[in-house]
C-alpha cells in the first residue's frame, strides 16, 4: 500500500491525521498487550489477581488483530475510484471481479492441485457456513429421497438441527464418531453405516424425489456429509489425504455430497506449513471427475470472517461449474452466482486481495500471533497441567493451526468443575457436553481471543483449581 490511509480509532471515530504506511510493510502490526482494542483481560491483567475474567470459550479474534488500517485504506479506495470500484459495488452490484479475485487467490494458495481455479467454480456467499449449507440443502436434497445428513462428533450440532429441519429433513440428522486414530473421522464405522443404510433402503422400492423433480432440480443427493476436514472445531484434528480420497470413493458409490467447511486451512504453521496444504476434498473430487461436467461430490465452503473480521459477511463456495450454477439459482440477485453478501464489502475484500494486503495480514500478523499463543499454551499445559492428569488430545506433533485445543481433564472432573473454575477463578472454558454426549471430562480451549499473557494466566488458574479439588477426586467424588 503506497497511498495514505486514515487511522481508525478503537471507538470507531475517524482521526483526521493521515497514516503513511512504512515502505515494504503494508500491514501495520499492533502489539498484543497494550492495544486499546484488546479485550479487558489483556489490558488489565496484573499477574496473579483473579479480578478479571479470562474467556477461553470465545470463538473470535482479539480486536487488536483486526486489520483496521488495511480495511480503512481499501474502503477509501473503493469509495473514491468511482469507475473501478464504486460503480460496480454501489450501482451495479457486480460480483464477477470478486469471484475472479477469490479464484486467483485460492489457485495460488493450493498450488493448482487438480487444475486451475477459475471464477466459474466460485460462488460468493454471505460468509457464514450456515447460510451456504441451508442453500445447498434447499437446492440439492429432497424430504423423501434424501436419507441422511451426517455430521462428525465432537461438534456443535445445535445450529445444524434447525437448518436440517427447515429443509424438510427432520429426524434425518445422524452423527459419526471422530475415532481415536487421529484421522478426523472413523472411516470403518462410516462405511458400516453406509452399507447398513443401503441394505435397508434396498429392501424397499426407490421412491425417487417426492417434491423436487424435473428440470428445476436436476440433481438430488441421497445423503449429505458435513465436516471440517482441517483443524476441526473443537478437537483440532485434520483428515489425511488417504482418508479424503476414500471419502470421495464412498461418495461416488453411495451418491452423497460432502460439504467441507475449510476456514482454518489458511491458519497453519509447523512442519506441515512448508509447501502447499493437503489437497481439499473438492480438489480430490475434481481429479476423480476429470472433464465429465457433472455436479461432483464435494464442495468447499470458506469465509473471510476468520481472517478479516467475524462481521465481514463475505465468503465463498467452490465446486464444479454445474453445481455452482444451480447453487446460484437459489437466490434472486442480479448476479445469480452471488448469495446475500454485501456488494460494497465484497469490493473492499476484492481490493484487499488484489493489493496483497490480505496475504500480508495473514502471514505477518495472524499466523505469527496464533503460533506464539499456541506454542505458549501447549507448553504451559504440558508443564503445569499434565502432572495433574490433564491430557492434550489435539495432535500437535507436526502440523498445527486453527484456534483450538481439545483437552481431557482428570477422571472425576465433570461440568461442576467448569462452574467452580468460572465462579472462583474467573476462567471460562467450553465444556465437552456442548459438543456431544459422554464428553463431560473434555474441554475446548480457544486461543484466538485472549492474549498470550492471559492464556498463561488461565492455565495457572486451572492448575490452582485442579489442586483445590484434587482431595475430592481422590475420595471418588465427581466434581
Amino acid at each position: 500500500i503506497q497511498s495514505k490511509a486514515y487511522i481508525i480509532h478503537p471507538n470507531y471515530a475517524r482521526i483526521a491525521t493521515p497514516y503513511t504506511p512504512v515502505s515494504g510493510n503494508p500491514t501495520p502490526k499492533l502489539p498484543e498487550s497494550s492495544s486499546p482494542g484488546s479485550p479487558p483481560a489483556t489490558r488489565n491483567q496484573t499477574g496473579p489477581t483473579m479480578s478479571c475474567s479470562l474467556d477461553l470459550s470465545k470463538v473470535a479474534p482479539t480486536p487488536c488483530l483486526l486489520p483496521a488500517w488495511p480495511l480503512a485504506y481499501s474502503a477509501r479506495k473503493v469509495l473514491t475510484h468511482r469507475y473501478t470500484f464504486a460503480g460496480a459495488s454501489l450501482l451495479e452490484g457486480e460480483v464477477s471481479p470478486l469471484r475472479a479475485a477469490i479464484a486467483s487467490w485460492l489457485c495460488d494458495y493450493y498450488a493448482s492441485y487438480g487444475g486451475m481455479v477459475d471464477e466459474t467454480r466460485i460462488a460468493v456467499t454471505a460468509g457464514e457456513v450456515e447460510g451456504a449449507l441451508a442453500a445447498i440443502l434447499a437446492r440439492f436434497t429432497d424430504p423423501v429421497y434424501t436419507r441422511t445428513v451426517w455430521v462428525v462428533l465432537p461438534a456443535e450440532v445445535g445450529w445444524l438441527e434447525g437448518i436440517v429441519g427447515d429443509a424438510g429433513l427432520d429426524g434425518k440428522l445422524r452423527t459419526l464418531p471422530e475415532g481415536s486414530n487421529g484421522e478426523g473421522i472413523d472411516m470403518e464405522i462410516f462405511e458400516d453405516r453406509l452399507r447398513d443404510e443401503e441394505d435397508w433402503f434396498g429392501l424397499m422400492e426407490d421412491p425417487g424425489p417426492g417434491f423436487k423433480e424435473g428440470d428445476r432440480y436436476p440433481k438430488i443427493y441421497k445423503s449429505i456429509l458435513f465436516l471440517q476436514p482441517t483443524f476441526k472445531n473443537p478437537t483440532g484434528s485434520t483428515i489425511p489425504l488417504s482418508a479424503r480420497t476414500r471419502l470421495l470413493e464412498l461418495a461416488r458409490q453411495y451418491d452423497f455430497l460432502i460439504v467441507a467447511e475449510e476456514d482454518f486451512d489458511f491458519l497453519r504453521w509447523g512442519e506441515g506449513s512448508i509447501g502447499p496444504p493437503i489437497p481439499r476434498l473438492c480438489d480430490v473430487d475434481r481429479v476423480m471427475m476429470g472433464d465429465t461436467g457433472g455436479f461432483g461430490n464435494a464442495i468447499s465452503c470458506g469465509s473471510f470472517g476468520r481472517m478479516i473480521a467475524p462481521g465481514c459477511g463475505v465468503g465463498w463456495i467452490e465446486g464444479p461449474r454445474r453445481f455452482v450454477e444451480e447453487f446460484g439459482k437459489t437466490y434472486s440477485n442480479h448476479d445469480r452466482n452471488s448469495a446475500t453478501a454485501s456488494k460494497l464489502m465484497g469490493a473492499i475484500v476484492r481490493n484487499l486481495l488484489s493489493a496483497g494486503a490480505f496475504e500480508s495480514h495473514l502471514s505477518d500478523v495472524l499466523i505469527p500471533v496464533y503460533q506464539r499463543r499456541h506454542s505458549a499454551v501447549v507448553c504451559a499445559v504440558e508443564t503445569s497441567l499434565a502432572p495433574l492428569g490433564v491430557n492434550i488430545i489435539t495432535d500437535t506433533s507436526r502440523n498445527s493451526g486453527g484456534w483450538f485445543l481439545w483437552i481431557q481433564l482428570p477422571k472425576g472432573c465433570r461440568a461442576s468443575f467448569l462452574e467452580r473454575l468460572e465462579d472462583d477463578y474467573n476462567v471460562i472454558l467450553s465444556g465437552g457436553n456442548e459438543f456431544g454426549v459422554g464428553l463431560e471430562n473434555f474441554v475446548r480451549l480457544c486461543f484466538a481471543w485472549e492474549s498470550e499473557q492471559a492464556l498463561l494466566e488461565s492455565v495457572k488458574r486451572i492448575a490452582m483449581c485442579l489442586r483445590d479439588i484434587e482431595p475430592d477426586i481422590l475420595l471418588g467424588e465427581s466434581i
